[in-house]
């Protein structure tokens, strides 16, 4: 299964730690969930604490809802791309 997307973030206690412009999520056969994401601006203190989590903005007839949020289990950042191991997701308040 893969999930592409444009608009999402990466926050530590509700503290955006980076955007993200265009992403790609997957889950493999064995129910690992993995990132690829294009960062546009960084915190770099927030990104060195944990938890960290991704969240997926989603939007219904232009109107806001309550995205989607996955732990980040590991993460490295090369060349202001994010490739993560996620947990698994959860519906949140986002």
């Amino acid at each position: 299964m893969e999930l592409r997307g444009v608009r999402a973030r990466i926050e530590w206690e509700y503290v955006l730690a980076a955007t993200i412009d265009g992403y790609t999520l997957g889950r493999s056969e064995t129910g690992i969930w993995h990132l690829e994401a294009r960062l546009t601006s960084t915190n770099p203190i927030a990104l060195k604490c944990v938890p960290l989590v991704f969240v997926a903005a989603v939007s219904w007839q232009g109107q806001p809802r309550p995205g989607w949020r996955w732990p980040i289990l590991t993460f490295e950042i090369t060349q202001h791309m994010l490739r993560a191991r996620l947990g698994p997701p959860e519906q949140g308040s986002s």
